[in-house]
């Protein structure tokens, strides 16, 4: 299995891409739209993604901020050597991520809201 085949399995066994979906989003810019849009359904509201060149290089980061109040939490995902590379890189680790920070998980923060409320 070639290991692009791999990190697309890695995807579909996530949850993250549809298996019925014969595109590859480590390739097709329109197909990583949506491995972004459900990151995006993943992060609670005052987090955004970002992807972001990095300095010197032609890597490219994915960046998560989560903003409370003035203040902004900046964090790293992933990279890869393409935006689309990167995006599906960072889509297989943001549940651990979320994990690891639940203050920036969609859920968390609309049962803090529906609390609070």
């Amino acid at each position: 299995m070639h290991d692009t085949d791999k990190i697309r399995q890695m995807l579909i066994d996530r949850g993250i891409w549809d298996s019925k979906d014969r595109r590859d989003p480590l390739t097709d810019r329109e197909a990583v739209e949506l491995v972004y849009n459900w990151m995006r359904d993943q992060v609670a509201p005052n987090v955004i993604i970002i992807p972001g060149e990095t300095p010197n290089s032609s890597i490219i980061q994915i960046y998560l901020k989560r903003k409370v109040g003035g203040v902004v939490f900046p964090y790293i995902l992933d990279s890869g050597n393409t935006m689309e590379n990167a995006l599906c890189f960072a889509a297989l680790t943001l549940t651990d991520f979320l994990r690891s920070h639940p203050e920036c998980l969609r859920e968390q923060q609309e049962n803090r809201s529906r609390t609070s409320a």
